[in-house]
This record gives structure tokens, C-alpha cells and sequence, in this order.
């Protein structure tokens, strides 16, 4: 599937070359890779075997290398001896590879010594290479017919296929050696179980390869011809990939195989991708069978399952004749999209095929303004992959230039993205580019033409890093260079953010720019400077445009949560000078130590947590004798502006829950206090430090990123309040985040902060004399604290539980415990762990969180397939659903894991199995989420396409997803149950 106009993934006809062992490329074995190369079907491609050349016995050249010792009292030919001097470069490959003086004399034809081996009888005579291949096979190979008959005479087995399957028979016919293959068929005749009459001339290579196939891939007419005529030849038998001789004869320029094998294999018979010989033949460029089979009735547009077209693989061969061929023929419709919406002439553009590009415009049925689901036009597609012959192409057969897409992005939005501006310029001084969604305008309103996202021409430039087309845009009269878009980002900052200086200055020496404009998160152009590239060059940059007094203000504006440049420069760890030259003057601040009495804390919760139970936590610690106060209960929105305002005290403890993820436009790990409002989790740390708090946790999800630029801030902040006793500094403090690198489940955090009241009504007890916790949780925990003989801030690992660290816990704690280790051991997909949890330490593989996740539902969310296995095995359920009612089945399918929905299938879950709670079956939630293939997938395991959730069927549901290659999938004909 394409996620957006940029990435395209082709599913083309692979050719019979490209399979492993194919007739295209024969399996290669260490003497053919060391010595002289056998015989390949390219060389015999079109030609049958009367007109080759013998395969002769002469050698390479010689080899410098002492030959190895023989396992038999035998000199050699010089042939043989030559043989084995050039294909083996060490006694150690010797024994490695298999390689015995039979092998090689059998290459040669070396009919004396093959009888001198055989009567030593030191040698077995179907010794096999590590490859498999005996002395027969390499007769075979080399052509050697009367070794092979010496061979055979002696008891060779004709039957005995290689490693990879390859008889004796696949050979010959592979390579073309008619007078083996006539003399080989009579010697596999038996009548007797367990084969019959056409065994050997069906049997298959594990590539699913039949003797048939080889030859008719290999253009050997004769030995296709004498094949067909044998008693008990299946000529309709396909490879692996459902191919049958007729597509790897398709392959071939060899009309002669073609109309052999169209007597007795359909002229459109489909492989497993729904390929047709004709689309093989057209992808290959082999006019001529293309011809013969559109003359017998081949499909002109048939489809793939991906809903290619041979138009569409035409399009991706560069020669253009068989392109020019199918273009010319009746009834041709050259617009014809696949299931994802691209017509030819797109995939062309993608492929960057000038040439094909050339031979569609001048077809008189194209459609040059053919948009995707994207709305891109060709014109827009070709400038968004920087295809500048094909614009121009399109250009001049009169393509739109002011079309743009549902995102509201032109051909002049695109054009901004070019290294050069002269394909922007060209646009600006057409005639029709005065036009902006179909409406006539002025200059300035082409100008300054937004996307959906809000972002101008400016912004696209500045982004791209094309000063040339900044400058010719900041030269255009009514231009407006304070435009912003969506996060309230205008081009300064996005050129402060991208680090380029030079387009910095360009935007300051417009009379209109706004210096001290802000944008997401109350960002100016130098905090954005300060996350970017080349922090000190673009801060430059801004001093040298501005006033003294102004570059001063702006040094001391701070974003929505009060952070300065200079701080966000420190936090990021870059060196002094650079914090230095965003520093603005400020009078310090004195920090007073503070004892930790754990008589009183915080639980501060943001949205969206609605499982934590904020009441029995505060219950619980009143039983313990500490004051538990609460801002926000995971359910209501909390604000910068009502953190600030709650009444925390010096010595209180902080335990701090919310939803967090790490920005990458704003380089900083956020956490969520509403749904509109996202602060820095460094920032809420500062603060902590502030109010006097020197014992804080915080729980979240991808928080463990924050720790380093936590202690960046703490260490080198030009703004942080300074110790009252620098001899003790900090001492103390102690900010803890309990976290992983990634998402993880509410039940764990739930159960560390549990731990934390614990520990803190222990330390509480005990006076704290130590005022120092090691934090308990099954998640990573990684604490900052002022190192005192250092007189610096350092940062710990807390080690996590373990089921070994959990000894001073009672029954009832550390059963609790064990399953959310589980459960953790499951998404990180660490499968011995979990197994050992389940088998050795009586844990059971069902148990759940509160929200109902089991470990299997974990693996199948995550997609860890061996864990799945696993876990099926010691007794996971199938059915067991979460809270949500969501199945393991419907977790895999919303997330796309095939794989784990063939091992689902497999252990016996059913296809169409739901829940009253969620009774939307997996191809209902497959196609909802646009997974092609699985919905294919579970259409030909039987799911019911009619099936309705509320009047609404899978079809439905992919529509109003806006999922058209799905839609067209679950409307195809050719499907089971249509």
C-alpha cells in the first residue's frame, strides 16, 4: 500500500530467472563458481539443441595451487587433474564441498578414469557435492553423455534429485541436451509404486520447477516438443508461484515453445499474483509472444491482484518497443488504473522513464490530468520526484499548472522543493497561474496560497533550503512573509529549525518579517535555532540583522513554559560558546536544601488515565500516615497555568503520571496535561526542583529519553537557582523516571506508582534516614541526583524487578508482580523470559491487567510471532478478550501481522470470530485499517465479506476509510465468494 504520492512499491511479473534454481540461473555449484561456468539458458535462449555447441572438455586456465591429495591411489587425466587444481583451492575445501576425483572426471567426460574410480570402488558413485549434485548430475550439466551412460550402467541412481530437487532430467532439459533427454526418458519408465508413467517427467524442484517448465524457460523447443509428446506429461502444472511453462516460455523470445504449449495450458491462465503469460511476455519486452498470444486471445487488460495491468509493466521496461506495440493495438485504454489508483502514465513518472513518458502522450486516449486518490496529477507527481525532463514533457501537452491536491498542494508548492528555481520562476510567468482552487486571483494571492496544513510557498522553500527561491518569492511584490501554518510555525522558524543561516538572513532583510513571531509551544526563531543543526551560525545570523536592544529581548523570551534559548541550548548539551551567545542577563536565584519527611506528597495525573485509581491511592496512603494530595484524577485536563497554582510545599514528594512522547519537530520529550495542551517533561522537573521538591517519579510512556537533557538542563542552565551551599549543592534531590523507550501498558505504571506509596510510607517509618528510595518497578527506572564528590548531577539505572527481587514480598505482592513482569517481558517480546515466568514459576499465561491484556494479546498487538507461538503452546486462549473486547485475532488484523494471523488460523481460531462487545470480525478490521494483503488473505481462508456490524459491511468500512485499494479487493470478482 502507498502511504502518500512518494512511495510506491511495485508488484511486477517476477521472471523465472529470478527464482531460486531456476531455468534463468541454475543453482550454482562450487565448481562452476570456481572453474568455467556452465552452459546458462540465456546462452541457449530461442535456439534448440541441435544448434549448440558442444559443451567441450578443454579446462580453464591453470592454477598456480598444488593440487590437493586424492582419496584414491589414482593419477587423473591432466583434464580431471586440471579440474580439480582450478575448482578447489584447498584440501579443506576438499572435504567441505564433497568434491571427489569422480566429480570431477565425470565434467570432463573422462571415460578411462571413471571406469578405473568405479572398479577401485573407493568412491561412492552418488557421493553428492555439498550442493547434492552426484557425478551424474555433473555429467549431465557438462553435456558428457557417454560419462553419464557409464555412470548410469554402473548403478548411478537417474532419479536422485539434488539438494534443491534438480534431477538428472531437470538438467538435460534445462541446458537443452536433447540427445540425454531422449535417453534418460526410457530408463525412468517404471511402472511400479511408487511412481507410474509420468513421475519423472512431473516431478518438481522445491521451486515447484517441472522438467517442462526448465526447458520451455530455457527456449528449447526440441525438448519441449519431445516432453509433450511422452505418455503422462501434466503440461498444466505450476512452479511455487503458480507459474506454468507456458509463462517461463512467455519470458523467452521463442515463439515456437509459446505455440507448443498454448495446445494444452489456456492462454490467460493466471499465477498466484494473477499474472498471465501475455503480462509475462510484456514485462520481459518479448514482442513477438506477445503478439502470438494477444492473436490467440489474450487479455489487453487483464488485471493482477494488485490491479496491474500489462500496460503497467510495459511502463517500467525502458526499451519502448513493446510498449509502442501494445499502444498501437484496438481497443487499447491506456488510463486504466490499479487497485491504488495509478494509471500508466503514473508509474512511468515514478520509474522516471522519459522515453515510455513520451510514447503515452502521444496516444490520442490519455489522460494527462489523471489524479491519484491523492489528487496529484501526473504534472504535480513528476515535480514532486524531481522529474524535470517528464515536466516539462507534460508542460508542453498542456497539463495544468495550478491543480492541486485534496491537501491543497500545487504544482507551485512543489516546485519550491527543486534544488534551482527555475522551474518555480517558469510557473510564476505563465498566463494561467493566476488561479488558486479553481478561482481567478491576483498575484498576491498565488503568493501567498496556503495547504490545508497552512503552509505557504515561503515555507516549502525555506524547508527545501532553496535561498535562490526564498529570495526571487521575498522579491515578488505583495508577498507576506509572517504566514502561519497550522502550529504556528512561519518560515523564520523553519528555516531556523533546518539550521540555514543563509535563508535567515534573507527572511530578516524583508522590511515585513516579525522577529519576535511565535509558534508551537511559544517558540521564536531562536528556540528554534537552538533544536536545530547549526545553532551558534543561524543565532549569528539573527544578532547580525537586528538592533543590539532586540536580539537582547530576544534572548530573554521565553517559550509557553517559561524556557529561554539558551536553556533549551543547554538541555540539547550543546558547548558554552554556543550557550553563551543565546544567553541574555538575569539575577540568579538561590535553591535551598529540603529534607524529605514522606508525611505528605502529590499524585499529579494527567488525561486520558482513567484505569488509575487515584481514590483507594490516597486512601491507602492516609492508612499509612501520609497526606496524598491530587491534581487531576486521569480523567479531567490539566493546565501549566493550575500546576502552578497548586499549593506543593517545600519537602513534598511528587509522583507525577501522564501520557508522554517524544516530538521530533520540537526535539523534547512532551507529556500530555489536556488534550490541547503538551509541555516538556524537562520543564516539569524544573519546576519540581523550584518549589522545593527533592523527591519526584515520574511514570510514562518514551520518557527514559528525557534523562539526559534533564540532567543537560540541571548541569549546565544558565538560569537554574544556585545551591545556598555550593560545598553541598543539591544534595538530596532525587528525580526519578520510570520509563522505556516506547509505549507501554497503564498496569505497569499503575503498579510501580503503588510500589513508590509503599516505599515512601516505609521510608516514612523508618524517619527517613536514608531520604534516598531505590525504585521498585518491572519497568526501567533511571534517577538523576547531585553527586556530591563530583559537585555535579550524574545519573543512575535502578535495576528492575525481577522475579529473584521479589523475595520480601508477600504471596499476594509478588503473584501481582510476576504477571505484570509478564506482561512486560511480553512487549518487549523477550520470549525465554516470559516462557520461564510460565513454566518455572507457576504464572499463569492468561493472566490479565486491568484493561484485560494477556501476554498473547501483547504479542499479537506487537506483532512478535515467536512469542505467539510460544505462549499458543504452554496454553494461551485464543478467545480470550480484553476489556474492549478485542480478540488476539483482531489485535493482529488491526495491526497488519499476517503472519500471526495464519498462526492464529492454524491453532484454530475462527475466521470470522467477534465479540458482543467488539462484533467487528478481523476482515471488518482489516479493511477498516487498509491491510491489502491480509484482507486478501482472509478472504481466501473464508471470511464473510456480507457480514454487517450495525448495517455496515467490511466493504463499507474500507470506504469510509478511504481505502479504494481495499474497496476495489472486496469488489473483486475473482475472489472467493463473489
Amino acid at each position: 500500500m502507498r502511504g502518500s504520492a512518494m512511495t510506491r512499491v511495485h508488484t511486477s511479473v517476477v521472471p523465472l530467472s529470478a527464482f531460486p534454481h531456476s531455468p534463468g540461473r541454475p543453482t550454482e555449484t562450487p565448481e562452476s563458481a570456481q572453474h568455467e561456468q556452465a552452459p546458462s539458458a540465456d546462452a541457449h535462449a530461442g535456439t534448440d539443441s541441435a544448434g549448440q555447441a558442444t559443451h567441450t572438455a578443454a579446462a580453464a586456465a591453470t592454477s598456480p595451487i598444488n593440487p590437493p591429495t586424492l582419496p584414491v591411489a589414482l593419477t587423473l587425466s591432466p583434464q580431471a587433474q586440471d579440474v580439480l587444481q582450478t575448482s578447489i583451492d584447498s584440501a579443506q575445501r576438499l572435504e567441505t564441498e564433497k568434491w571427489t576425483p569422480l566429480h570431477a572426471a565425470a565434467k570432463v567426460g573422462d571415460i578411462e578414469h571413471i571406469a578405473q574410480l568405479l572398479d577401485a570402488a573407493e568412491i561412492p558413485i552418488d557421493g553428492p557435492l555439498a550442493t547434492g549434485a552426484t557425478p551424474l548430475h555433473i555429467a549431465i550439466e557438462y553435456n558428457q553423455l557417454e560419462a553419464a551412460k557409464r555412470l548410469v550402467a554402473a548403478g548411478a541412481d537417474v532419479r536422485r534429485p539434488r539438494k534443491d530437487g534438480a534431477t538428472p532430467l531437470h538438467l538435460a532439459c534445462h541446458h537443452g541436451r536433447g540427445d540425454i533427454v531422449r535417453w534418460l526418458q526410457p530408463l525412468l519408465r517404471l511402472d511400479v509404486p511408487p511412481y507410474h508413467a509420468g513421475a519423472a517427467l512431473n516431478a518438481r524442484t522445491r521451486s515447484g520447477l517441472t522438467p517442462l517448465s526448465l526447458a520451455a524457460g530455457a527456449g528449447h523447443g526440441d525438448v519441449v516438443q519431445f516432453l509433450l509428446g511422452r505418455e503422462g506429461i501434466d503440461p498444466t502444472l505450476t512452479d511455487a508461484d503458480g507459474g506454468t511453462a507456458l509463462h517461463a516460455a512467455a519470458r523467452t523470445p521463442n515463439t515456437h515453445v509459446a505455440a507448443l504449449l498454448l495446445r494444452t495450458i489456456a492462454v490467460d491462465a493466471p499465477d498466484a499474483m494473477g499474472a498471465t503469460p501475455f503480462m509475462a511476455a510484456i514485462q520481459q519486452g518479448q514482442c513477438a509472444v506477445a503478439e502470438l498470444l494477444r492473436h490467440l486471445g489474450a487479455d489487453l487488460h487483464g488485471a493482477m491482484q494488485d490491479g496491474t495491468r500489462p500496460l503497467h509493466h510495459a511502463c517500467r521496461n525502458p526499451d519502448t518497443r513493446v510498449l509502442e506495440w501494445l499502444l498501437a493495438q484496438p481497443g487499447l485504454d491506456p488510463n486504466l488504473t490499479d487497485f491504488e489508483g495509478y494509471a500508466p502514465l503514473h508509474e512511468a513518472i515514478l520509474e522516471g522513464r522519459d522515453g515510455v513518458v513520451a510514447a503515452l502522450l502521444a496516444h490520442a486516449d490519455i489522460d494527462i490530468e489523471s489524479a491519484l486518490a491523492s489528487g496529484a496529477t501526473p504534472f504535480l507527481l513528476a515535480l514532486e520526484h524531481q522529474q524535470m525532463g517528464i515536466a516539462n514533457q507534460l508542460w508542453v501537452a498542456g497539463a495544468c499548472p495550478t491543480q492541486p491536491t485534496k491537501d491543497g498542494v500545487t504544482p507551485l508548492h512543489q516546485a519550491c522543493t527543486h534544488p534551482t528555481a527555475q522551474m518555480a520562476r517558469a510557473l510564476l510567468e505563465h498566463p494561467e497561474i493566476l488561479e488558486v482552487h479553481g478561482q481567478a486571483c491576483d498575484m498576491p494571492t498565488v503568493l501567498n496560497q496556503t495547504t490545508k496544513k497552512g503552509e505557504t510557498l515561503l515555507h516549502w522553500a525555506a524547508r527545501a533550503g532553496n535561498a535562490e527561491l526564498v529570495a526571487l518569492l521575498l522579491g515578488q511584490p505583495g508577498i507576506h512573509p509572517n504566514g502561519a501554518d497550522e502550529r504556528g510555525w512561519t518560515p523564520l522558524h523553519v528555516a531556523a529549525r533546518a539550521g540555514r543561516d543563509d535563508i535567515v538572513g534573507l527572511l530578516l532583510g524583508h522590511a515585513d518579517t516579525d522577529v519576535f513571531a511565535k509558534g508551537a509551544l511559544g517558540f521564536t526563531v531562536l528556540h528554534c535555532a537552538a533544536i536545530g543543526p547549526d545553532t551558534l551560525q543561524v543565532a549569528q545570523a539573527v544578532r547580525r540583522a537586528l538592533p543590539p536592544g532586540d536580539y537582547a529581548a530576544l534572548c530573554a523570551t521565553g517559550d509557553a513554559c517559561g524556557t529561554w534559548p539558551a536553556t533549551l541550548a543547554a538541555q540539547r548539551g550543546e558547548p558554552v560558546d554556543v550557550i553563551q551567545a543565546l544567553r541574555a542577563p538575569a539575577p540568579p536565584t538561590l535553591w535551598t536544601p529540603h529534607h524529605t519527611s514522606y508525611n505528605r506528597g502529590w499524585l499529579i495525573t494527567g488525561c486520558d488515565l482513567p484505569s488509575l485509581n487515584a481514590r483507594q491511592l490516597v486512601d491507602d496512603a492516609k492508612q499509612a500516615g501520609i497526606d496524598l494530595y491530587t491534581y487531576g484524577d486521569g480523567r479531567i485536563e490539566l493546565s501549566w497555568k493550575e500546576l502552578h497554582q497548586q499549593p506543593i510545599q517545600d519537602g513534598d514528594f511528587v509522583i507525577w503520571y501522564g501520557h508522554s512522547f517524544w516530538d521530533n519537530e520540537l526535539q523534547q520529550v512532551m507529556v500530555q496535561l489536556g488534550r490541547n495542551e503538551r509541555v516538556p517533561l524537562v520543564a516539569v522537573a524544573r519546576y519540581f526542583l523550584e518549589k522545593g521538591v527533592s523527591k519526584v517519579w515520574m511514570f510514562g510512556c518514551e520518557a527514559a529519553d528525557a534523562v539526559t537533557p534533564m540532567r543537560n538542563c540541571f548541569q549546565n542552565g544558565p538560569y537554574m537557582p544556585e545551591p545556598l551551599d555550593p560545598a553541598a549543592g543539591y544534595a538530596g534531590v532525587v528525580i526519578t523516571v520510570v520509563s522505556s523507550h516506547r509505549e507501554t501498558l497503564v498496569s505497569l505504571n499503575n503498579h510501580g506508582i503503588r510500589l513508590v506509596l509503599q516505599d515512601c510510607a516505609a521510608e516514612r517509618v523508618q524517619a527517613g534516614s536514608g531520604n534516598r528510595l531505590q525504585t521498585r518497578s518491572v519497568l526501567p527506572a533511571s534517577s538523576l541526583q547531585w553527586d556530591a564528590r563530583q559537585t555535579r548531577w550524574s545519573t543512575t539505572k535502578n535495576p528492575a524487578l525481577t522475579v529473584h527481587t521479589m523475595k520480601d514480598f508477600s504471596p499476594a505482592e509478588a503473584e501481582e508482580a510476576k504477571v505484570q513482569l509478564m506482561l512486560f517481558y511480553a512487549m518487549e517480546d523477550q520470549v525465554e523470559e516470559v516462557e520461564a515466568l510460565v513454566t518455572r514459576h507457576g504464572v499463569d499465561p492468561n493472566a490479565a491487567d486491568e484493561s484485560g491484556w494477556t501476554a498473547l494479546n501483547l504479542a499479537c498487538h506487537y506483532g512478535h510471532h515467536g512469542l505467539a507461538e510460544r505462549l499458543i503452546q504452554v496454553g494461551g486462549h485464543l478467545n480470550q478478550a480484553d476489556r474492549a473486547g478485542n480478540l488476539p485475532m483482531a489485535l493482529a488484523c488491526r495491526e497488519g501481522h499476517l503472519a500471526l494471523v495464519e498462526l492464529l488460523l492454524k491453532h484454530g481460531a475462527a475466521v470470522d470470530q467477534a465479540t458482543p462487545k467488539r462484533p467487528h470480525t478481523p476482515l471488518m478490521v482489516a479493511s477498516e485499517r487498509g491491510h491489502v494483503k491480509l484482507v486478501k488473505y482472509l478472504m481466501e481462508h473464508g471470511a464473510d465479506r456480507h457480514r454487517m456490524v450495525l448495517t455496515k459491511t467490511a466493504l463499507d468500512f474500507a470506504r469510509a476509510a478511504g481505502h479504494e485499494d481495499v474497496v476495489r479487493l472486496l469488489r473483486g470478482s475473482s475472489l472467493p465468494g463473489t
